[in-house]
């Protein structure tokens, strides 16, 4: 049996960060990194941060897209609890005349 991406990360995404780790762990590292990056920016770093080793860190870094690879390595880079740590790596500009209304819709498209 296959599951699409979405159908995969649908209930990885339920899982405490610690047990995802575990899975991940046992996933090749092809697939491991696809199975990060589909997560909330803090629990995949979360995650990364659990891996067993840097051996291990730095093969699934290797199969990730670029951008996707920057994102976690900048993020990992911060202590986890601190400010650096918490924040987001998704930055969200909306012009002047947008209005409230407007703001969540383009949120929710991200």
């Amino acid at each position: 049996m296959s599951f699409s991406p979405a159908g995969r990360d649908a209930p990885i995404a339920l899982l405490s960060p610690e047990l995802t780790s575990q899975l991940i762990d046992e996933a090749p590292p092809e697939l491991a990194g696809e199975m990060i990056v589909s997560q909330e920016t803090a629990k995949a770093v979360e995650i990364f941060d659990d891996l067993d080793s840097d051996a291990q860190a730095d093969a699934i870094l290797a199969g990730l897209v670029p951008k996707d690879a920057a994102r976690v390595r900048r993020l990992a880079e911060y202590d986890a609890g601190t400010a650096g740590g918490l924040m987001l790596a998704n930055a969200f500009q909306f012009r002047p005349n947008q209005t409230v209304g407007v703001v969540p819709l383009r949120l929710k498209r991200v």
